[in-house]
């Protein structure tokens, strides 16, 4: 199977709040929105990222679409060219973090924080890895701040 799109569709009451999210600090831009379901294209390219917000507990969708996130156990990575600047921005803009700017060993310079539905928001550049973690990587590519 050739994947052409991932797209996350996230259950939320927060629909309004967590479109402003995107579309403000993330640069994302609302190419759909009705009274139950907005959706918006990030990147460069209108296909290289999408998502979606759907309202909870609607009756005409399959009762597996109903319930809303919590926001546990997904974590959203976004690849940025300069953490630290974002970083620096986003704290001008007033938000609150999860985790602060930090460098890891495995090849991350990042910070996290909550976006409106409780997801967890990794804005993420890629740095050089350890060497230990480095000689652990199945594909060499992956080693270094170009690759991944």
């Amino acid at each position: 199977m050739r994947i052409a799109l991932l797209t996350p569709v996230i259950v939320t009451p927060s629909i309004t709040a967590s479109r402003d999210f995107y579309v403000w600090h993330l640069g994302f831009r609302t190419v759909f929105e009705n009274d139950w379901y907005i959706h918006l294209h990030g990147g460069g390219d209108p296909h290289t990222v999408e998502m979606g917000f759907m309202l909870p507990d609607l009756p005409e969708q399959h009762p597996a679409f109903r319930p809303a996130t919590n926001g546990a156990g997904l974590i959203l990575n976004v690849d940025v060219e300069d953490a630290s600047a974002e970083f620096a921005r986003f704290q001008a803009e007033g938000l609150a973090f999860i985790e602060p700017l930090r460098d890891e060993p495995w090849g991350e310079r990042h910070f996290t924080l909550h976006d409106p539905a409780g997801l967890v928001v990794n804005i993420t550049q890629k740095i050089e890895m350890r060497a230990d973690f480095a000689a652990q990587a199945l594909d060499p590519a992956i080693t270094g701040p170009t690759g991944g």
